[in-house]
């Protein structure tokens, strides 16, 4: 099995009947969030797996979780987030604190980054770019960026572009800069938008 990068309790809203259930989950660095009864299960077969690389969206806290979904007795919609794939049912889950939410959420982050650093240094090497690791930022423009940043054009499952830009962290957070100037005002920097970085590319411009 692949590393384990975070593991615990979560609150999960069933799919058919609607109803809330304490299970165990298992995010692994192989972009895959597993569900089983127990920790006691958990080199056993997953009851289920979310397989991120099909995430369209991460949605988190009361503000972005589907408005007419109550949270579990006892709990906050504060606690809420919701995996919504590409296809298939979306996974609405509640942490056992706000506390623990955003631990999750930095897992989340810290997967999505790992994945996105292997595929920025496989398209490099593809395409003869050396690209620092960790130098790099990412923002995701919908639709065809036209502006001079390195950026990577996807097609998404329904036909349409979009961009993933590669920002530098110097101009990013230098004062001087036309990105800190606002240039990029809109773009989703570090956006939690999964699917962009693992469709089929296009172009490497």
């Amino acid at each position: 099995m692949a590393d384990i990068v975070k593991a615990g309790w979560l609150i999960r809203r069933t799919t058919v009947l609607k109803h809330w259930k304490r299970e165990w989950f298992i995010l692994t660095n192989d972009a895959r969030l597993r569900r089983m009864s127990s920790p006691d299960k958990q080199f056993d077969k997953a009851d289920d797996v979310f397989q991120l690389s099909r995430c369209r969206e991460l949605r988190i806290g009361a503000e972005q979780v589907a408005y007419d979904i109550e949270p579990p007795e006892g709990a906050t919609r504060a606690q809420m987030m919701q995996l919504v794939p590409s296809e298939g049912d979306t996974w609405t889950l509640c942490a056992e604190s706000t506390d623990d939410l955003l631990a999750w959420q930095t897992s989340f982050d810290d997967v999505r980054q790992l994945h996105i650093e292997r595929f920025q240094q496989q398209q490099a090497q593809l395409n003869n770019i050396q690209l620092p690791p960790g130098r790099y930022d990412f923002a995701y423009y919908p639709g065809v960026y036209q502006g001079d940043y390195p950026h990577q054009v996807y097609r998404a499952p329904d036909g349409s572009t979009h961009t993933v830009i590669f920002v530098d962290r110097g101009a990013r957070y230098g004062t001087g800069s036309d990105l800190a100037a606002g240039a990029l005002t809109g773009l989703a920097l570090g956006s939690l938008m999964w699917w962009p970085f693992f469709m089929f590319p296009l172009m490497w411009c």
